[in-house]
């Protein structure tokens, strides 16, 4: 799966809609990952709209979050934050629910 890290502005004024938050020691970031690419992917939308931020280099790239990330893999769609190993059917609902909102954006980041 290939995962930008580069960043834009939405409608909304955040830099990407879905947000990936991982670190070298996650066990589990490689299955959100994989569960979370399955899930937009069944919907038509790229893998590049992913935003992914490593914590240990203790930077956000801009998101526009203030995310308290306080474990490991955590994901942001839109305003649903999931954390640790993602239900399949809370992925896929809250990927419906971004995708319903007028500022979402699925193009790839540049």
């Amino acid at each position: 799966m290939q995962i930008s890290n580069s960043l834009r502005r939405t409608a909304c004024g955040r830099s990407a809609c879905i947000i990936l938050y991982t670190g070298k020691a996650c066990l589990f970031c490689d299955v959100a990952k994989e569960i979370l690419g399955e899930a937009i992917s069944q919907f038509g939308v790229s893998e590049g709209v992913i935003c992914k931020i490593d914590v240990d280099r203790g930077e956000d790239k801009g998101t526009g979050c203030n995310d308290v990330v306080t474990s490991l893999p955590t994901i942001r769609i839109c305003n649903v934050v999931l954390e640790g190993i993602p239900d399949e059917g809370l992925v896929n609902d809250a990927v419906i629910r971004a995708l319903m909102m007028d500022c979402f954006c699925d193009a790839p980041a540049v």
